[in-house]
């Protein structure tokens, strides 16, 4: 019954999971600062055109 007590055995996912939620909040900071860089570039336009939103 290998399989049943990996199953059972939640500790070895800790470490990972702890691993994906640090990453997966640098991530989001990341894309929140590139929007904000990428908003303000294009906002500045000199054609009056700012960044479109689909």
């Amino acid at each position: 019954m290998p399989r049943k007590n990996l199953i059972e055995n939640k500790n070895q996912h800790k470490a990972k999971n702890l691993y994906s939620k640090e990453d997966d909040l640098n991530i989001d900071l990341a894309i929140q600062k590139t929007k904000e860089y990428l908003e303000k570039r294009f906002s500045s336009n000199s054609s009056g055109r700012g960044l479109q939103i689909l």
